[in-house]
């Protein structure tokens, strides 16, 4: 029965900060200023590729159209990298501290849960679990690639070629939607 509390309770944590978090991005009206010296050079600092990299912190530093909040009860796709759910995770256990027993796992469960009875979920796609040979070199960040290709090209041959969990997602929704519409 305690376990079971504790899971609608960890439930009842992801929705609040999922709503915060959204009700912070449309509270963001006022026009933010660039933050780099050069706005036009683009750096490998500026990779947003997953933004599975930033912080809740850091959303305020970036222009979000608010529209998109609109639409976000009819239909939406989420693309949640593992960095994301981690900083998620991480970020429940640190605000409630009676949550510190559940384990990730627990944790992606309870918001699988959470998103498919809040919004109109159809499908899960979910890459997490592939296995994973030892010598091979994964990561869903670009920069990752980009570093080993020039730092240490003698390690390209154990890069990982398979779709990250967001190339595999993208891919999907544009065939359905290409689906739809035809």
């Amino acid at each position: 029965m305690e376990l079971f509390c504790s899971f609608y309770h960890l439930l009842g944590v992801i929705l609040i900060l999922l709503f915060s978090f959204f009700i912070k991005i449309r509270d963001m009206s006022k026009k933010q200023v660039c933050i780099k010296e050069n706005p036009e050079e683009i750096r490998l600092d500026d990779c947003l590729a997953c933004s599975g990299c930033l912080s809740n912190d850091e959303m305020s530093k970036f222009n979000i159209d608010k529209t998109v909040l609109e639409d976000i009860l009819t239909q939406t796709n989420f693309i949640f990298t593992e960095f994301s759910k981690n900083d998620l995770f991480l970020t429940c256990k640190k605000i409630h501290k009676n949550l510190e027993e559940i384990t990730f796992r627990d944790f992606e469960k309870a918001l699988i849960t959470l998103i498919k009875s809040t919004f109109n979920t159809l499908l899960f796609l979910d890459s997490s679990n592939f296995e994973k040979s030892k010598n091979n070199i994964n990561s869903d960040c670009p920069a990752v690639v980009l570093y080993v290709e020039r730092l240490y090209p003698h390690l390209t041959k154990y890069l990982n070629n398979k779709k990250t969990q967001i190339q595999q997602a993208v891919e999907y929704i544009r065939k359905k939607t290409k689906k739809e519409f035809l």
